[in-house]
């Protein structure tokens, strides 16, 4: 999942938590391959979702559900699972007969065919966040809403505290997160299209061409049509019950 599929996440199994830092939670992972300067390793900003929630437990519950948000984004407890190629077939894709879908990841991002296999799920991703915002348009509101309501700098000072890590850098690197997502501009395919390239610039293809990576969502979402709703129930459902520890404060 990416920035949108996250969110709807991270919301619907903590339906009752605080909506905007449980949104700034499911997103601010992202930072682990999006962002050029990020100060975190993966084990912090992507896997320590849990140790912001007891962070927050044991200082005070007001970051609780931004630790709630990461947890539902992680490989450990959320989402994140589903990026392995073999957990993907509930989505559409299987990756022992879709070879020419990953040729045409590489032909579209500008990558061999290895790296490409590395960037299938992310390609998947984005044909999902195309179904969200055309069927969940409020998703796009509570990002907005998280982003504007919830500064950087306080994002920035709970993740500095609780990792150690110096708060301007922090700073910088989750700024730089929220300018490249943009939810105002995730509208549809090319919006989402836009964002992705965003991201490529902190990747090793770093330039990928707009109309190239419209096209390859475009052939991603005719392969995952009809399973969207199944699959994202089975990551709800998965999550869930893998998060129930972190649901009492």
């Amino acid at each position: 999942m990416k920035v949108l599929g996250h969110a709807w996440v991270a919301v619907k199994v903590f339906p009752t938590g605080e909506r905007e830092k449980l949104v700034w939670g499911a997103v601010l992972p992202e930072m682990m391959f999006y962002v050029e300067n990020n100060p975190f390793s993966y084990e912090e900003i992507h896997e320590g979702g849990d140790t912001v929630f007891k962070w927050a437990k044991a200082t005070g519950p007001a970051w609780i559900d931004l630790g709630r948000g990461m947890i539902t984004h992680g490989v450990k407890y959320g989402a994140d699972f589903f990026n392995e190629l073999d957990r993907l077939k509930q989505l559409g894709y299987d990756k022992e007969r879709d070879q020419k879908f990953d040729e045409c990841v590489a032909r579209a991002l500008g990558i061999d065919l290895k790296t490409a296999k590395a960037r299938v799920h992310n390609i998947l991703d984005l044909a999902l966040e195309v179904y969200l915002t055309r069927e969940y348009p409020e998703i796009k509101v509570w990002l907005s809403a998280a982003f504007a309501r919830v500064t950087v700098s306080e994002v920035a000072q709970t993740v500095a505290a609780v990792f150690g890590k110096n708060e301007k850098q922090a700073g910088l690197a989750i700024g730089e997160l929220k300018d490249k997502i943009r939810p105002e501009t995730l509208t549809d395919t090319q919006g989402v299209a836009r964002m992705w390239c965003r991201f490529s610039q902190s990747l090793p293809e770093q330039k990928v061409g707009e109309k190239k990576v419209v096209d390859v969502i475009n052939l991603a979402i005719e392969k995952i049509r009809g399973n969207e709703e199944i699959f994202i129930d089975q990551v709800i459902e998965r999550t869930k019950n893998n998060v129930k520890a972190f649901s009492d404060i």
